[in-house]
């Protein structure tokens, strides 16, 4: 078994299930790749084995699954409710809309 020692990471993998999904941000949803780094991948990116494109693939899936309801068991609460925190300071959607949509 792969042990990833950051739990972003491991919560990226679980999210894999049933192949392949194309995240893209929502028009209006306020987030950049620096608020993506910031908030959503930062404990990727001090790792120097994972690439910071790696990072930024696994970041969309990441907030995708922190601002769903039914993902809420599938990943640390304190992950989840960081993204969701920090999410609730750029918000331009309405409440409850997910930024991220799956295509």
């Amino acid at each position: 078994e792969l042990m990833l020692p950051y739990p972003d990471a491991k919560v990226a993998a679980v999210l894999a299930v049933g192949g392949p999904i194309r995240y893209k941000r929502k028009v209006g949803s306020n987030v950049s790749d620096q608020w993506l780094r910031q908030f959503v991948v930062c404990n990727i990116l001090q790792s120097p084995h994972i690439d910071s494109g790696v990072a930024m693939v696994l970041a969309l899936p990441l907030l995708w699954a922190a601002m769903d309801q039914e993902m809420k068991g599938y990943m640390p609460g304190w992950l989840r409710n960081r993204i969701r925190e920090q999410y609730n300071t750029i918000r331009q959607l309405p409440e409850g809309e997910n930024p991220i949509e799956k295509v």
